[in-house]
């Protein structure tokens, strides 16, 4: 599945002390990445440096360009061993009003996430849109975008979807029965429901993506790697910028 309006990419990385991502551009999504453990650096040309720490939650909009690192904070626990990092990252397609924008960033630190809990076997972290009792409007890029992590322990989740509306659920761990049928851990079920049936429908708007651009073209594609080899429409700043992470990195 290549697109599905307007989820791009989702990422389940599990990274080791070696791996990262080095200085890199996005231009034209907005990435959502949500940590279940360890830490991670991120730095970007516009001078934002941060930690994430074990259920933080950033939202960034790349806009026009940007350019940024994102690598493993190392741990050692006390018996010598390293913590792995462990997370989730979704890319999310920008509205065309957004896409020419200035990059920027929203970070929520876990204690800060408005949590749902309708029973004592449900919790449900609410990042954007509405579950139950808790409506979180802070993130919201689209109207009924809901992004939210849920944690059952037995227990039943009543989702409300408008009619129409592409979703999507990815099971993390242990298996969770969905309309009738058993999916296991790892799974990603995407569903749109209309009327008393679901189907699958690829994304309306158009749009082409290579690695890290998200374009309407290929040829606006082709101008993304000119714009950032020549420096410009958005990746100004780019030009003989490296990151503090990168560096540290690198001489290892």
């Amino acid at each position: 599945m290549k697109h599905f309006t307007l989820f791009l990419v989702l990422d389940h990385f599990k990274l080791n002390p070696e791996s990262g991502f080095p200085d890199h551009p996005d231009r034209e999504q907005k990435t959502i990445s949500y940590l279940f453990k360890g830490r991670v650096d991120h730095e970007d040309f516009t001078g934002l440096k941060c930690t994430l720490e074990p259920g933080d939650l950033q939202f960034m909009t790349a806009g026009r360009g940007i350019m940024n690192p994102e690598f493993p904070k190392i741990d050692q626990e006390k018996d010598g061993s390293i913590t792995y990092v462990e997370g989730l990252q979704l890319w999310v397609d920008l509205p065309a009003k957004l896409k020419d924008s200035e990059p920027r960033y929203q970070d929520l630190r876990a204690k800060e996430i408005p949590i749902a809990r309708p029973d004592e076997k449900i919790t449900i972290k609410v990042i954007s849109g509405q579950s139950y009792d808790i409506d979180s409007k802070r993130f919201c890029l689209y109207p009924h975008l809901n992004v939210g992590f849920c944690h059952l322990a037995g227990g039943k989740v009543k989702q409300n979807i408008p009619t129409g509306y592409n979703s999507f659920l990815y099971i993390v761990d242990s298996k969770a029965r969905i309309l009738g049928k058993t999916y296991t851990k790892y799974t990603n079920i995407l569903f749109r429901l209309k009327e008393d049936f679901m189907e699958v429908e690829i994304l309306k708007q158009q749009i082409s993506q290579y690695e890290p651009f998200v374009e309407k073209s290929r040829d606006k594609i082709m101008q993304a790697f000119n714009d950032f080899q020549l420096h410009k429409n958005g990746f100004d700043r780019a030009q003989g910028w490296s990151s503090e992470i990168d560096k540290r990195f690198t001489k290892q």
